[in-house]
């Protein structure tokens, strides 16, 4: 069966609602699209709003796992195109669903991952300053700060992350510029 975004619906929607031995078919072909080349086209699709909510955390999760275990499928020339796809994908699921969201999140963290110490080496800087709830004024404030911190929180996890010691003095640093950030404006609120 070819892997294209049809034959992808139906096997999320058969995973999703049959017995464990199409469940078991399902899944495995599932795998497989996901490890295929394919996967970097198919998963935008996927992620259409018009889709169930099934079918776009198996597309979020494709492209996480595209990320972290086949980066090197991804042309150098390609990243920036990359980077603005799951921003865009993060602000159109910033009210959800939460799941998708959390899972494009993780996505973002896999492509920082690779791409920090010498592609996006600001990467942490541009994101603080782009997820402000001023900058986004259709999302609640409350939302984009959780989005941000989601981001953030998840990288140290990742396995690739864990050997980065730069990077994680970076992520303290801006950690503790987000808190006094905090402190400096409920100290002018009030």
């Amino acid at each position: 069966m070819e892997y294209n975004g049809e034959n992808l619906v139906k096997a999320v929607t058969l995973f999703y609602r049959s017995e464990a031995h199409q469940q078991a078919e399902a899944h495995q072909w599932l795998t497989e699209a996901q490890n295929s080349p394919h996967a970097w086209s198919f998963v935008w699709e996927l992620l259409s709003p018009l889709k169930s909510s099934e079918v776009q955390f198996f597309a979020a999760t494709t492209l996480h796992t595209k990320l972290m275990k086949h980066w090197n499928e991804v042309p150098e020339d390609h990243y920036e195109v990359l980077k603005k796809r799951i921003l865009e994908s993060i602000i159109n699921y910033a009210m959800g669903p939460k799941l998708v969201l959390n899972r494009l999140c993780i996505a973002l963290s896999a492509y920082i991952i690779h791409t920090i110490p010498t592609y996006w080496p600001n990467a942490f800087e541009e994101l603080v300053s782009s997820f402000q709830p001023h900058h986004l004024p259709n999302v609640e404030p409350e939302r984009v700060i959780w989005i941000l911190l989601e981001i953030l929180t998840v990288i140290p996890e990742e396995p690739k992350y864990k050997s980065h010691t730069v990077v994680l003095y970076d992520l303290n640093s801006v950690f503790h510029q987000l808190m006094l950030t905090q402190v400096v404006k409920q100290h002018h609120s009030n």
